[in-house]
């Protein structure tokens, strides 16, 4: 089972995505699992980091153990491990949406100078993009992610329409991944 989260650094010109595994579905559900894929997340991002031993190394768990990683894996006898990991910079600005669940995260970048979408902007269009993910997912449960990209080209289309109205020149859907 698996969760994802996305989060950006204090100056939101970094951001990071994470996907995070475990062995069983009882774990996946706890908000300790899901916490710890955003801390992660966060970590990484802060960090300017993709090492997963270093962004593990750094992310501490709420009781104060080195490796949350490690301190949770203990905790629930389970195997817990980083499947990915990946760093964005951008240009101008960074902006993401996670899933309350952890089911789904979306990273947008936007570039373009003067043109180009503020941080608040770019949250807005991630959470956008987001929400359309997850209208598609409804609609075509057992479709696999490739298959949601072509079904979804529509939606695409729309963030892109949204991105010119909020003035940007270039702001680009970096990732989605669904859980």
């Amino acid at each position: 089972m698996q969760r994802v989260a996305a989060a950006v650094d204090p100056e939101r010109r970094r951001g990071a995505l994470v996907r995070l595994s475990c062995e069983t579905d009882f774990v996946a559900f706890t908000g300790d699992f899901r916490s710890l894929c955003r801390a992660l997340a966060r970590t990484s991002a802060r960090l300017g980091s993709a090492d997963i031993e270093q962004v593990c190394g750094a992310t501490r768990s709420t009781t104060g153990d080195a490796n949350a990683l490690e301190a949770l894996s203990r905790r629930c006898g389970e195997e817990l491990r980083v499947d990915r990991l990946e760093l964005f910079d951008a240009a101008d600005a960074c902006g993401v949406a996670t899933r309350e669940d952890c089911e789904g995260a979306v990273l947008v970048q936007s570039s373009g100078g003067a043109a180009a979408l503020d941080a608040d902007a770019c949250d807005r269009l991630a959470a956008h993009a987001l929400s359309l993910e997850s209208a598609v997912r409804a609609r075509f449960p057992l479709a696999r992610d490739a298959e949601l990209c072509e079904r979804s080209a529509l939606d695409v289309d729309a963030l892109d329409r949204l991105a010119r109205e909020h003035g940007a020149i270039r702001a680009r859907l970096v990732v989605r991944w669904g859980g």
